[in-house]
């Protein structure tokens, strides 16, 4: 089947499909719907995910996906309103106290300044 993947993308162009006519398909080609999909997309030109295909680098990866293969193509995000809070979140570290003071410490340590620990206060 992957061999006539191509051929199968050229002709489903402009013919929407919706899960029932993949599952139809991957049954008749005994074939798993949600490999035939991933491996549909690859020729798609709209596709349509959610958002951790595109911007998880792990789950991009276990789907065999890159976003070279999103080039060119329309890309609507399912669950896009948590995107802006996914990437916060990504970007941010939540620390307490201790772990901040064992972090000096280890600094110090690394750069030969062992000493008597100072105290860090906490930013709330």
């Amino acid at each position: 089947l992957s061999s006539d993947l191509p051929e199968l993308a050229n002709k489903l162009r402009g013919e929407p499909w919706d899960i029932e006519d993949a599952a139809q398909f991957a049954m008749a080609s005994n074939s798993c719907p949600y490999y035939l999909a991933h491996a549909l997309a690859r020729h798609a030109e709209l596709v349509f995910c959610p958002y951790s295909y595109v911007l998880d680098p792990s789950v991009r990866q276990a789907a065999g996906l890159s976003c070279a293969d999103l080039t060119g193509r329309i890309v609507i995000l399912d669950e896009a309103h948590n995107v802006e809070s996914v990437c916060r979140d990504a970007g941010s570290a939540e620390l307490s106290l201790d772990q901040l003071k064992a972090a000096l410490s280890a600094v110090k340590r690394l750069l030969g300044e062992e000493g008597p620990m100072q105290t860090v206060h906490a930013v709330a």
